[in-house]
């Protein structure tokens, strides 16, 4: 055991909007049974995103200059530990090794979590985190409400405004009602005759348009598209 008690280790399972909120879905890689959502913001849920869709971006994004920099001092992300949840608050320590030695750094979870997918790197979740959790279950009427992991996360919501697209680069009107019918038919359009090759067209189709999601920062849609994929994937 170390100083931050038992740890259970997790894997990133989705980002999905909730109330115009994005939670980050951490659930146990062996057992598959409990899961912790983190309310972060809508840069770091970009970061996020772009990580698990190994998405590249036109310009270097925040996470990524930040590898980049660690990774030219020779410096390598250990692993994360989400350690506490005090206050509806979700703290993390991100441990950083140069090959010989290892340091701790207090970091926001959606950080280390963004940065931690950039590096392959395992993130951990401590077991009394999970004890909170389970007591605000009990104590809160339909359930607990996702913690945050920053005091400042609605600021953080509210005044996000992506500066990679320029201005003449946004898509006017008419393209935006056309992206809309384009998901509509993706999401929702049946097929009696549908067979595995063309569920498997249709995945193919899916992913494209989630990768374009991801980089013009439409995260609810790609937030529906990720769960459209999953649900496809159970037909095959």
């Amino acid at each position: 055991m170390n100083r931050y008690g038992d740890v259970v280790e997790v894997e990133v399972e989705n980002v999905l909007v909730s109330d115009n909120n994005f939670l980050v879905i951490l659930r146990e890689r062996h057992n598959r049974k409990r899961i912790v959502p983190i309310s972060v913001g809508v840069f770091e849920a970009n970061g996020i995103l772009m990580a698990l869709e190994q998405v590249v971006n036109r310009r270097p994004f925040t996470y990524d200059i930040m590898k980049t920099i660690l990774t030219g001092f020779n410096l390598h992300i250990q692993k994360l530990i989400i350690s506490e949840l005090r206050n509806d608050i979700f703290y993390g320590i991100l441990f950083i090794s140069d090959g010989k030695t290892v340091q701790e750094f207090d970091i926001r979870p959606s950080d280390g979590i963004a940065l931690a997918l950039r590096y392959n790197s395992p993130v951990f979740v401590a077991e009394q985190v999970y004890s909170t959790l389970e007591e605000e279950n009990k104590n809160k009427p339909g359930g607990a409400i996702a913690p945050a992991d920053s005091i400042d996360n609605d600021e953080d919501i509210d005044s996000y405004e992506p500066d990679d697209t320029p201005m003449e680069e946004e898509a006017d009107e008419n393209q935006n009602i056309r992206q809309s019918d384009f998901l509509r038919d993706l999401l929702f359009s049946k097929n009696e005759s549908e067979n595995v090759e063309s569920i498997q067209d249709k995945i193919r189709m899916m992913n494209s348009e989630l990768d374009t999601a991801v980089i013009e920062e439409r995260f609810e849609d790609a937030a529906r598209i990720r769960d459209a994929i999953t649900e496809l994937k159970k037909r095959l």
